[in-house]
């Protein structure tokens, strides 16, 4: 199933699924802005995306032009997939750009954008580069709370969101898309300056739904992944109870056990004698065998 490569993105499944499918196959290896820059890109996204819609806003450009081809060319599964392929690549592309690094393949002088047929789009607008830079980010604004003023490839985020929330509202929508909506608007809230109820609201939301969604959580390696991040993310939110509570799930799954403990040692290589450590005990029950990780000094 292709859709689960997306969230294990493990070599024998993309093998068992065939790499026929170039999107998928992109996402694995990282080439998020070679998928970005494809003709099928461009025909979802700017449908409506021309200079005849002054007073709609960019975001509901985006928004129409990717419904309008989800209800008239989207008839498989995998036609759904290629557009969340897109919108899963806008968001890698953007996390890329502003966390981990390197620098986007065709990163582009500030006030541009990295997309060639948005950037086409830019030039052919009546609007100057900053209007159109204000124009992205008054689309990211939410409950008055303004984005990060340092962060790159805006455009990124907001193709992201647009997609990943068109792909959630089909009548049958692919299992993962709830999941990176989430991851979305995770990162959405963490470039604006303060909490969005709003966002709150609809992760909160979309963390209630994920849990009882069995189809996804059947496989160990999903629970895991899906408890860590839910944990990361209530911890953000300063909800410590229900954060522990996921990280328990994540260990119970896992079959690992976590405990803090003591023991003598030496903690810098100046030190002659062994002193109490406070240490962490790791152990992992497999096969009804239960194995000790060598003790780690915190």
């Amino acid at each position: 199933m292709h859709e689960e490569i997306l969230l294990t993105l493990v070599d024998d499944e993309l093998q068992n699924a065939g790499n026929d499918f170039q999107f998928v196959e992109d996402i694995r290896t990282g080439r998020y802005m070679k998928l970005l820059t494809t003709s099928k890109c461009e025909e979802v996204y700017c449908q409506y995306l021309d200079n005849s819609c002054d007073d709609v806003s960019l975001d509901a450009l985006l928004e129409k032009s990717v419904k309008a081809y989800m209800d008239h060319s989207c008839t498989t599964p995998r036609q759904q997939l290629e557009v969340l392929c897109m919108g899963i690549a806008s968001l890698q592309a953007f996390v890329q750009s502003n966390w981990t690094g390197p620098p986007l393949e065709r990163d582009s002088a500030p006030g541009s954008s990295v997309i060639c047929w948005l950037q086409s789009w830019y030039e052919g607008s009546a609007m100057n580069k900053r209007q159109l830079q204000d124009e992205v980010t008054a689309c990211l604004v939410l409950d008055g709370e303004s984005c990060c003023p340092l962060m790159s490839h805006p455009e990124l985020l907001l193709l992201s969101r647009v997609c990943l929330q068109v792909c959630c509202d089909r009548p049958q929508p692919l299992l993962s898309s709830q999941w990176w909506l989430l991851r979305c608007l995770f990162i959405h809230q963490q470039v604006l300056d303060e909490v969005s109820p709003t966002l709150h609201k609809r992760v909160t939301s979309l963390l209630e739904e994920l849990v009882r969604c069995e189809p996804l959580m059947t496989k160990e390696h999903n629970q895991i992944l899906f408890h860590l991040e839910a944990a990361r993310i209530h911890l953000f939110y300063r909800h410590v109870a229900k954060s522990q509570e996921h990280c328990k799930m994540a260990l119970k799954a896992a079959n690992m056990k976590v405990e803090l403990t003591g023991a003598l040692g030496k903690k810098t290589r100046f030190q002659t004698k062994e002193v109490a450590q406070l240490t962490v005990r790791v152990s992992v029950a497999e096969n009804n065998r239960t194995s000790v990780i060598p003790t780690v000094q915190p």
